[in-house]
């Protein structure tokens, strides 16, 4: 049975590093294609825009990694669940966003939009926010990502907190089952569907 990774904090230094795998682990997500169709666009702009909510959960959440960078999972805590505009703007979210070009503005506000109504829906309470979880794709099925995920559930469980995240991969329901996530929404937004996943604490 193979050794899970170690998990640690995304050290400062390799913020780059960690931008460029979220960007090829979401090159062929659905909503990124939807937003920015052209492959070669996409392959460009995805690191800034991945990189940019990457820096917002620096600033008000936290972002781990393994020491090889592997893998990356972007978190916001309790408490600090709420990106309105100044945190967009303080993180670069705005600009990069702003870069994608016009569709990709109004395709955003959309589906993050009727996202968030969603997990206001699901969730009234003080949660974690599991917004990004990307594993560098030569190390998929390595246990990278449930590496990641371990020490905040763990958290969330001693602290009696549920944990929330969206997905538009219906392969990931099955991934995140596994972690005691449940969908609690699905909907269709601007063409794209989107899951909304909820795990109640354990214990």
């Amino acid at each position: 049975m193979p050794t899970s990774p170690p998990v640690v904090p995304l050290p400062r230094d390799r913020r780059a590093a960690a931008a460029a795998v979220l960007a090829a682990a979401f090159r062929d997500d659905p909503m990124m294609v939807h937003l920015v169709p052209d492959p070669e666009r996409r392959r460009r702009r995805l690191p800034g825009v991945l990189g940019s909510i990457q820096d917002c959960c620096l600033r008000y959440g936290e972002v781990s990694t393994t020491p090889e960078v592997g893998g990356v999972a972007c978190w916001l805590p309790p408490g600090e669940t709420e990106v309105g505009a100044l945190r967009m703007l303080r993180s670069g979210m705005a600009l990069q966003t702003l870069r994608l070009g016009a569709r990709a503005v109004r395709g955003t506000a959309a589906v993050v939009g009727a996202m968030e109504r969603e997990r206001h829906r699901a969730v009234t309470g003080p949660h974690w926010y599991l917004w990004l979880l990307g594993t560098d794709p030569g190390r998929r099925r390595q246990g990278v990502g449930a590496a990641l995920l371990a020490p905040v559930l763990a958290r969330a469980d001693a602290a009696g907190t549920p944990v929330y995240l969206d997905t538009h991969l219906q392969r990931n329901l099955a991934f995140y089952a596994r972690h005691g996530f449940g969908p609690v929404s699905k909907q269709q937004v601007d063409g794209l569907r989107c899951w909304g996943l909820l795990r109640p604490p354990r214990g």
